[in-house]
């Protein structure tokens, strides 16, 4: 699959997908409580830990995509400092942040 037919093909789905090497992956829904918790107490401790710093702390339903391998995942969370800077074929992707958490 190229990089337009992914992001057509997530834009129209009503799940998730991630894409890396070409393949769309769905991501998994209904997490386990336990997983929520230790992403809420991440995303909590971080933007405490940001606050008075010019970062943003966001979830997981922010699409980002990674520029040196084409990829685009959907993490647990995501800080992004300074400016936010937009994909040029989906401004609702973030393509400079500063750190991914996935909790497993």
């Amino acid at each position: 699959m190229t990089e337009d037919e992914y992001l057509a093909f997530d834009r129209a789905s009503d799940e998730r997908w991630e894409f890396v090497g070409g393949e769309a992956f769905e991501c998994s829904g209904g997490a386990r409580p336990e997983h929520n918790v230790v992403v809420a107490n991440v995303a909590g401790a971080l933007g405490q830990a940001l606050v008075g710093r010019p970062c943003v702390v966001f979830g997981s339903q922010q699409k980002i995509a990674t520029r040196a391998t084409g990829a685009y995942h959907y993490p647990d969370v995501v800080v992004v400092c300074g400016p936010i800077e937009r994909h040029p074929k989906d401004e609702n992707i973030i393509t400079n942040p500063k750190l991914l958490v996935e909790v497993l």
